[in-house]
């Protein structure tokens, strides 16, 4: 398939940009952080907020994962096409495959709707991948496994379409293979790089996977609409009255399923709050990363929760006071007692707290 201009003009600013990055002898943190931003603006913002040994490999996950990502997401290729080209992204992140030819043959198929900083990391896939490689063994094989496990988990759920998942089941296991493993994963470079925090990895593992989950599902709930231009729905039909297409649903009924949905991310998210107030109060760039993360994804899902009909993104916008008391999580970060009244009161405002 021939490129496109806009696919040549893609290929042809990462290219630039690569060999400007060697030419100046840019360092491959600073290389990863400028990437990032092109790509998820909030992470640019908050993995910087982690201990200065843990930002490389934190970003190196985060970069490999938005690759699979752009394959997941991308509207022009078929269930088919993703899973070959998932497969193939692990085989290339294993060292088994090239990923200069991948790269070539997923930018020649992205649509117009992916983004230049998606087609540039996309193009710059081997760099990414040769960072990783350069990680030490633990923090290596640790984002390695990540990227594995989620890449076959998008690659088992990429047929899903407008219909939604079967079940409520369905969706958990999807959110924790999209997000819940990323929780993991970041408990494991922790355990590396605290024995205090290495001490309590028992009472971690299972809490980081509700607080990946919570955030999956406020993503899902977030961008309910935009998934659905692109012909795929993750919300399940047994939450919903009638049991098929959830969007089709009554008015009523849609949005009493919404709220059950809120009730379940809210659950998920007090686990995530406990899993964070396990991190040491000393560590509090890793809790900033938590905390805020925790915040936004609260802030949406009030949003949600005063509007649960709601027919776009635009309407669910954080404004200025939402952010505010997401920064505000700095001022109480060494407090377990501010930050539970914190996000006690924000939660207030959400449905009641409910198991899947």
């Amino acid at each position: 398939m021939p490129l496109s201009r806009r696919h040549r003009d893609g290929l042809k600013l990462a290219d630039t940009r690569s060999a400007r990055r060697r030419e100046s002898g840019e360092c491959a943190l600073e290389w990863q952080r400028r990437v990032l931003s092109s790509v998820a603006g909030t992470f640019a913002r908050t993995i910087p907020q982690f201990p200065s040994p843990l930002r490389g490999p934190m970003t190196n996950a985060f970069l490999l994962l938005r690759i699979a990502d752009t394959i997941e997401d991308d509207a022009a290729l078929s269930p088919a096409r993703k899973r070959a080209f998932l497969g193939e992204f692990v085989e290339v992140v294993e060292g088994r495959a090239d990923a200069g030819s991948l790269a070539d043959r997923v930018l020649a198929s992205l649509s117009d709707e992916a983004t230049e900083g998606e087609r540039t990391l996309v193009a710059n896939a081997e760099t990414v991948v040769g960072i990783a490689d350069g990680l030490p063994r633990f923090q290596r094989e640790s984002v390695k496994r990540s990227v594995r496990r989620t890449a076959a988990g998008m690659a088992e759920f990429c047929g899903t379409g407008l219909g939604g998942l079967d079940s409520m089941d369905a969706l958990e296991r999807y959110c924790h293979l999209m997000s819940g493993v990323s929780g993991e994963t970041i408990t494991e470079l922790l355990c590396d790089y605290s024995p205090e925090i290495a001490s309590r990895r028992a009472s971690l593992l299972p809490l980081a996977s509700e607080y990946g989950r919570g955030i999956q599902l406020a993503n899902i709930l977030r961008d309910r609409w935009d998934d659905r231009r692109r012909g795929v729905c993750w919300l399940p039909r047994d939450i919903f009255v009638d049991g098929t297409d959830p969007v089709a649903s009554p008015p009523s009924s849609f949005e009493e399923g919404i709220r059950t949905l809120l009730g379940i991310a809210r659950h998920h998210l007090e686990g995530g709050l406990e899993f964070t107030l396990l991190i040491p109060p000393r560590e509090a760039g890793v809790r900033r990363f938590l905390l805020w993360t925790l915040g936004i994804h609260m802030a949406f899902l009030r949003r949600i929760a005063h509007n649960p009909g709601f027919r776009s993104t635009a309407e669910i916008r954080l404004r200025r006071d939402a952010w505010a008391a997401v920064v505000a999580t700095a001022l109480v970060v060494r407090s377990d007692r501010a930050l539970r009244r914190l996000f006690d009161g924000a939660m207030r405002q959400l449905p009641a707290a409910r198991a899947p």
